[in-house]
């Protein structure tokens, strides 16, 4: 199969990362700096061109329709498919939850334990 202008092996057109610029952690630092990569899956180009940076102590969520990239992206970087800080690992989870009619600021203020707590208290 043909993708992004060379030939792809089968295995590479089911899920493929292609790293164009560079990817590496700024030196004593344990932040993610992956800059110009692309990720396809199943021959379709779903993130193109992209930027990565994410700082140590701070969190992150992965928002976007159904199909755009998030859950490769994510087995990707667990996969060690994309440069990582030294010493760094990432544990991908698959879940399946089913769906509702909670909307997402209530799902995220749910999970803060601490809040639900306080907010039961008065």
């Amino acid at each position: 199969a043909e993708y992004m202008g060379r030939r792809a092996a089968a295995a590479e057109v089911a899920s493929h990362v292609v790293l164009k610029g560079r990817g590496a952690a700024v030196a004593r630092t344990q932040d993610i700096n992956i800059e110009e990569f692309s990720l396809a899956y199943g021959g379709k180009t779903l993130i193109e061109n992209a930027t990565l940076r994410m700082t140590t102590g701070r969190r992150y969520g992965l928002i976007g329709r159904n199909g755009a990239g998030k859950t490769s992206l994510l087995r990707h970087l667990a996969n060690g498919d994309m440069p990582l800080p030294e010493g760094m690992t990432v544990l991908y989870v698959a879940q399946e939850i089913e769906g509702s009619d909670t909307t997402v600021l209530d799902a995220v203020l749910a999970a803060d334990t601490e809040r639900e707590a306080a907010m039961a208290r008065y």
